[in-house]
């Protein structure tokens, strides 16, 4: 075996071999990762909507409310209110990307506001995804839904936000329409048969109140605070139409009464075998700027309150439990 002779040649050789192990030992540089495809949501089709819509003898009374010679009222549309629209067959509310419901409006109002058409331009989307519509769908319309919600099921008419006064129940006057079917005719959807039937949720009550001390005398106290309830439990807080109802009472507070004692509701009730009309009594239970506490207890019909009636009559709170029958039954 020969010797190296040199040792400069044998550094050279030492280095180099360092610097191959330096060499291999090096990570390989990362390769580029492949851009991810950008996500393209399609756009929502933006529908226009006609609906024509009147007010005749028979006719759903999907309108504000004005009282005429004390037992009837007039019936209208007004510009003013808002109908929302479920399609039942894609079980989404019409609305924007944002969660935000859309609605038609009354237009092209009568002289007399008994006839209208009902339009809007209309999206429908699940969360963020549009939806498209198709002819066989079907519809529901709820007609000043103001408890609305994409959640469906609880999208509610609520009856708990009014004060006793007749301007106050124009906006708790509650119409829905179910089974509705629309012609497409490209972005159009239109109703070719004008008989849309709204069914009204509730009535409207007119009541004269009198209110008696312990001595039976009459007095005039400021009432603060005014809860209407029933024996058998049949009142209802919230219709959610494509929910379950809630019941219980309703509080309102400093109810404005009229200087003749006048009151109105808007009232829905629910009848069944736990909450039967038989035996059934509307209570109304008022606290006074006196400190006092008056109660008046009235027997209802037989069959109970029906909707889309005009109830009108007198009760007299006292300090004591007052008991009578309630008066007639009016056609809205």
């Amino acid at each position: 075996m020969k010797r190296i002779q040199h040792p400069f040649a044998l550094m050279v050789l030492l280095s180099l071999g360092l610097a191959a192990c330096i060499k291999n030992e090096l990570p390989s540089p990362e390769e580029p990762k492949p851009e991810e495809p950008a996500v393209i949501v399609p756009e929502a089709v933006t529908y226009h909507v006609t609906i024509p819509a009147e007010l005749g003898a028979d006719a759903a009374q999907t309108k504000a409310v004005e009282f005429g010679d004390g037992n009837t009222i007039n019936s209208k549309f007004s510009e003013t209110e808002r109908i929302y629209v479920y399609n039942v067959s894609k079980s989404v509310f019409a609305c924007g990307n944002a969660d935000d419901l859309l609605h038609l409006s009354p237009t092209n109002l009568s002289a007399n506001a008994h006839n209208c058409t009902l339009t809007g331009n209309l999206t429908f989307h699940n969360g963020a995804t549009p939806v498209t519509v198709e002819e066989p769908d079907t519809y529901c319309l709820f007609y000043q839904l103001n408890a609305p919600s994409t959640t469906a099921t609880d999208a509610a008419f609520r009856f708990t936000g009014q004060n006793g006064s007749a301007a106050g129940i124009s906006g708790l006057n509650f119409a829905k329409a179910t089974g509705v079917t629309m012609t497409l005719n490209g972005t159009d959807l239109s109703v070719d048969d004008s008989s849309v039937s709204f069914v009204l949720c509730q009535s409207i009550f007119r009541q004269q109140l009198t209110f008696k001390d312990e001595d039976d005398n009459t007095v005039s106290p400021t009432i603060t605070s005014l809860t209407i309830s029933t024996l058998n439990g049949s009142l209802i807080q919230e219709i959610r139409p494509l929910g379950t109802d809630v019941r219980g009472e309703i509080s309102i507070a400093n109810p404005t009464i009229t200087a003749e004692g006048y009151i109105y509701l808007s009232l829905s009730f629910s009848y069944d075998g736990d909450h039967p009309a038989t035996g059934d009594q509307l209570i109304l239970t008022a606290q006074g700027d006196d400190g006092k506490t008056y109660h008046c207890a009235k027997n209802m019909p037989a069959t109970g309150f029906a909707n889309g009636k005009f109830y009108y009559g007198k009760m007299t709170l006292s300090c004591s439990n007052s008991r009578g029958n309630y008066g007639p039954a009016h056609e809205l």
